[in-house]
């Protein structure tokens, strides 16, 4: 074998390697013997190489063909793809008019045109009802990505109460298909704030989306913008794409604290004004814990009211008991929280009170609110040189 010879025959091998799929490809001279003649069920792609929905299909159709090749046995269902522009005979025999056309070919001899929508669940429970033949790919968990079309987008995406993170996303995007799964275990993160954080996705190459690209200046796929709560502009999103990076982002832009694993943090739930009282109430006297208690009870809007009722409430049994019910009451929820045996959103709730409860504890060096902080009078040092005392203010004269 000369030298051109093996050069010409390891790149029909590497090609090999990379063209490797379950679709079986047909044309005018195999079509009958292939399909017609098999005796198993066929759902078949008529496309063109130059139609652009043929190209979105194409990646659905390999994952048809990967979910319906059995690792034993005869195949059930055939997934058949062929190039219709040029092999003219089949197009004109099977009266085709467009592309791509999907037809599903029965043993019996009965063909029947495929009229439902061109994704993988569609086609997959289309060939369920068709012939039986389940698909072998595993159930995915349901995601919590919201997915917005023309419908929906205005209602979820620009509601003033929320953070929404939208990806505009094509199927056929290498770097889109790379952040899916990123992208779903962020949504997974946030799936108990959705009061607060919607993870949302706009399938470009989805029915119901024309226009949405256009309308957001969408140069390339995936483009992130994120719609703030409160905030009239969206901005785009240029942070990493991994989860942990989406869920440091989330947290900043939304206040919350969510861990990567979906609990959260030690900080969720607190309020720096609130804590800096409950840092105060356990050593207070009696008329001080009074004139706390009313200033968490003047907490009823915002994002601290809901917390505010929580402080309040451990106030109040602290005032009727001990420090001890404190150490006792750390070490139930803490107790609770590590066997993880409730529902996320009951964790939730008891997370949040355990944080809360500990800022009660004496002896924490607490960040004081930034508003009690200029309430204080600031008191005015004594400037001392060689010739006796100097007040501070002729010192800050002279600078002047």
């Amino acid at each position: 074998m000369n030298l051109f010879n093996k050069f010409f025959v390891s790149v029909l091998a590497a090609s090999s390697v990379v063209t490797a799929s379950n679709v079986i490809d047909v044309d005018d001279k195999t079509f009958q013997s292939v399909v017609v003649d098999s005796k198993v069920p066929s759902l078949v792609e008529i496309y063109a190489s130059w139609c652009g929905h043929c190209k979105r299909l194409a990646p659905i159709w390999e994952e048809l063909a990967d979910a319906y090749t059995p690792a034993k046995g005869d195949k059930k269902v055939q997934i058949v793809k062929i190039d219709g522009d040029i092999n003219r005979k089949i197009s004109k025999k099977y009266g085709v008019t467009g592309f791509p056309t999907l037809k599903l070919f029965q043993p019996d001899g009965t063909i029947e045109d495929v009229n439902v929508g061109r994704d993988f669940d569609s086609l997959s429970q289309f060939i369920k009802e068709k012939t039986g033949a389940p698909s072998s790919k595993p159930k995915k968990a349901p995601s919590a990505v919201v997915s917005l079309t023309n419908d929906n987008f205005d209602e979820i995406a620009y509601n003033k109460d929320k953070t929404v993170i939208v990806a505009f996303t094509a199927s056929w995007c290498g770097h889109c298909k790379s952040l899916k799964p990123e992208y779903q275990k962020a949504s997974a993160v946030f799936k108990n704030d959705n009061d607060k954080v919607i993870v949302a996705e706009v399938d470009n190459t989805g029915e119901n989306t024309e226009g949405l690209k256009e309308r957001f200046n969408i140069a390339g796929f995936p483009t992130i913008l994120v719609f703030k709560a409160g905030e009239e502009e969206y901005e785009t999103y240029s942070g990493g794409r991994k989860v942990e990076h989406l869920v440091a982002y989330l947290n900043e832009v939304a206040g919350l604290d969510r861990n990567v694993d979906g609990t959260l943090g030690d900080n969720a739930g607190r309020f720096k004004s609130l804590d800096a009282i409950a840092h105060k109430y356990v050593d207070a006297a009696e008329n001080v814990r009074k004139e706390l208690l009313e200033k968490i009870s003047s907490v009823i809007e915002g994002p601290e009211a809901t917390s505010a009722k929580i402080y309040k409430r451990f106030a109040e049994k602290i005032n009727a008991g001990s420090v001890e019910y404190l150490e006792k009451e750390i070490k139930r929820l803490g107790n609770i929280i590590s066997k993880g045996a409730l529902k996320s959103s009951k964790l939730d709730e008891l997370k949040i009170k355990l944080n809360i409860l500990k800022t009660y504890l004496p002896g924490q060096v607490v960040e004081e609110d930034e508003e009690e902080v200029a309430e204080k009078p600031v008191s005015t040092p004594q400037i001392v040189d060689q010739h006796g005392e100097k007040p501070a203010q002729a010192v800050i004269n002279d600078e002047l």
